[in-house]
């Protein structure tokens, strides 16, 4: 079992800042406030505190919270929202069959993976075909050799956090349903593509940003090339 200040302490370290004070003037918070949640003083950190401090040290507010509740960190990683050990993560991504397909060259992956605004996220398949899309990796796990019209997508702006990070992957379906307050991926026929939040309203999307520095805005149908829903967050180390 760990607490929020020991937690906090190695979030501090491990983004760089070299003392309480440092992370203050980073999260806009006072020395006071910093040392009190360090020290363990509250039982838990209310939420304003713990989004300023999240974003303050580029994590996410599970990491701070890691491990504070065993049994809900477990969930946590069962649920692929939260990531283990690298021992640990590499065990929950190999697959029996990936000793039998890779050989003495290492791992087979099964989909393909994107950055995100880079490649249209239609069609995907790993290869170089002609009906191809070539992604710069691969990955896989059980459930995404079962849907072959998933692939992974990476973070590459800060629009989502700090709820998710720049890196981490995101699991997106061309086959599931987009329903209110799913997170997507989104490609316009003008070429622009980003991840957003979607909700349906009349004659098109409203699509937001879990960053309050991006304001919602209202895309037509006409506008949409193709939505895909994120079915699961990939944390890797």
């Amino acid at each position: 079992m760990a607490t929020v200040g020991q937690n906090l302490q190695k979030l501090r370290e491990r983004a760089g800042l070299a003392n309480q004070t440092a992370l203050a003037r980073a999260a806009g918070m006072s020395l006071s406030q910093v040392s009190d949640v360090e020290a363990d003083r509250y039982h838990l950190p209310d939420t304003k505190t713990l989004l300023k401090l999240a974003k303050a040290l580029r994590c996410s507010v599970e990491e701070i919270l890691e491990e504070v509740d065993p049994a809900y960190s477990s969930m946590l990683r069962e649920s692929g929202l939260l990531r283990g050990t690298a021992e640990e993560e590499a065990l929950a991504h190999r697959l029996p069959e990936d000793d039998e397909l890779a050989g003495v060259s290492g791992r087979t992956s099964a989909i393909p993976v994107v950055r995100e605004g880079e490649v249209p996220p239609t069609d995907l398949r790993l290869g170089d075909g002609p009906e191809s899309i070539p992604s710069f990796e691969g990955m896989s796990t059980e459930a995404d050799r079962r849907d072959r019209g998933v692939y992974a997508l990476v973070l590459g702006s800060d629009s989502m956090e700090p709820v998710l990070k720049r890196g981490m992957r995101l699991i997106a379906s061309m086959n599931e349903s987009v329903t209110d307050g799913d997170l997507t991926y989104v490609q316009l026929k003008s070429g622009e593509r980003f991840a957003q939040i979607a909700a349906r309203h009349s004659g098109g999307w409203l699509l937001s940003s879990a960053n309050p520095s991006y304001p919602p805005r209202f895309v037509v149908d006409d506008q949409i090339e193709s939505i895909h829903k994120v079915v699961y967050v990939r944390f890797l180390t």
